[in-house]
């Protein structure tokens, strides 16, 4: 069996399907920290993962590449690396001319190992695909931690890579960016869980808060073409963290001027109404004026949401001892809620909006992606059986050609890859990455059953 590299580049060719090499790397790891028979399998092999670089010094790592034809010295590799987004486009060539001398070598992934170990060492601050995926992923790992100081602070040092590699590679989309620089976790779904996370980060210490206006700032002005949920979503997030730090009269403003151009937005009335009720630490509780705002919403022909907002209105009457009125407000929702309304909505049912009202001042958010949280985009699940006969059509030439079981790892990252872009109704959730690990756990084992 080849390199993970070069299966990576195989199902690029044929599918058009991105996996970036610090992805594959990555996963072949974590899925040998869990699989001890796959992790006795990566050492009989000898195969290069990149901890091994860690232990070398520079000089060894240079002897390395220079034990694999690759005569380098420092000024050599940096003029190789000027200009570059990734190591992986400047190893690529090298693999090739390794590959072409050791057909089916596992080693030419010492290649791009040693070139990233140098890049780490030689400079740390310059952006490069696989710098920018160990920020996010270390962040991920602060957040299962539940230091969302720490997920926070490395995000925001996410954050600029993202600027600054977007900027170098002309990028004016999210799509385009993941296209561009395939991260273990895509843009388009880092997005939400950054911007919740700074809020999460930011009741604890309000740098955080000032830095999330920034960031949705900046993410509104820069993808300003995305979808509607998504622009909702920064939106609010933008508008509701000006009032949590006491600018209330911006917040007010904000969402007063979406809501002339865009009165149908249910879940930006609920939003705004949200500043006034208990769910603030610095806001004036107005529930007179939270209420309010909510009426004006319901009053609106067309409304987008309309059970969410009788809904909300509901709780807020409850709130505020008067349960005839809320009990009417419930059957109002309930109403709207009906089995012709949910026929009617995208496929899955799924709801656009908070699937559940603040109840305290300090709430720990969880995500915002699409399908998940407060808004869901509309799905399209024409292009799902297609493309996935295409990989299974694929999947088949990779068992005849040795790769076996490896291939159902890259479907299912093709399968998350297609659900991420809102292309099938497919929740890329926790059953997905089990599939995944079981096809890197199956990486040496011959046969298709």
């Amino acid at each position: 069996m080849g390199s993970l590299m070069h299966v990576s580049t195989s199902m690029h060719a044929r599918n058009g399907v991105k996996m970036s090499w610090v992805t594959l790397e990555r996963i072949t790891r974590e899925e040998a920290a869990k699989d001890d028979s796959l992790l006795r399998k990566l050492h009989i092999d000898r195969r290069p993962l990149r901890p091994a670089a860690a232990e070398l010094t520079d000089h060894e790592l240079l002897d390395k590449l220079r034990s694999m034809g690759c005569e380098l010295e420092r000024g050599a590799v940096e003029a190789l690396c000027a200009g570059a987004l990734s190591v992986e486009e400047v190893a690529r060539p090298l693999h090739h001319e390794w590959e072409v001398r050791n057909p089916a070598s596992v080693q030419v992934d010492w290649i791009w190992i040693c070139l990233l170990g140098l890049w780490e060492r030689w400079w740390p601050d310059r952006v490069c695909l696989e710098l920018l995926d160990d920020k996010m992923q270390t962040g991920y790992a602060h957040q299962e931690r539940n230091d969302l100081t720490a997920c926070a602070a490395s995000w925001l040092d996410a954050w600029a890579d993202v600027l600054a590699l977007s900027d170098s590679a002309g990028t004016v989309s999210i799509r385009e960016f993941d296209d561009r620089f395939p991260l273990t976790q895509s843009l388009y779904n880092w997005l939400s869980d950054a911007e919740t996370e700074l809020w999460n980060a930011g009741l604890r210490e309000r740098e955080f808060l000032t830095a999330r206006i920034g960031f949705c700032a900046e993410a509104l002005r820069r993808f300003s073409g995305e979808e509607q949920w998504r622009t909702e979503n920064l939106r609010w997030a933008l508008a509701e963290t000006y009032f949590e730090i006491g600018e209330h009269g911006e917040a007010d403003e904000l969402f007063d001027s979406w809501l002339t151009a865009d009165p149908e937005w249910g879940w930006g009335w609920i939003g705004w109404s949200d500043c006034y009720r208990d769910s603030f630490r610095t806001g004036p509780v107005d529930p007179d004026r939270a209420e309010e705002l909510l009426r004006r919403s319901y009053s609106i022909p067309g409304v987008r949401d309309r059970d969410e907002v009788a809904d909300r209105l509901a709780l807020l009457c409850a709130n505020a001892g008067r349960p005839d009125e809320a009990r009417e407000w419930k059957r109002l929702t309930e109403l709207h809620r009906n089995p012709r309304t949910d026929a009617a909505r995208p496929a899955g049912g799924r709801k656009t909006g908070r699937n559940a009202p603040l109840h305290s001042r300090d709430t720990i958010r969880k995500s915002r992606r699409a399908g998940t949280s407060r808004h869901a985009a509309t799905l399209k699940p024409t292009s799902h059986l297609s493309t996935l006969l295409n990989w299974m059509s694929y999947s088949l030439e990779c068992v005849d050609s040795g790769h076996q079981t490896f291939g159902r790892r890259l479907g299912a990252d093709v399968a998350l890859d297609i659900a991420q872009r809102g292309e099938c109704p497919l929740d890329p959730g926790p059953v997905q990455q089990d599939i995944a690990g079981a096809g890197v756990r199956l990486l040496y084992h011959r046969g298709r059953g």
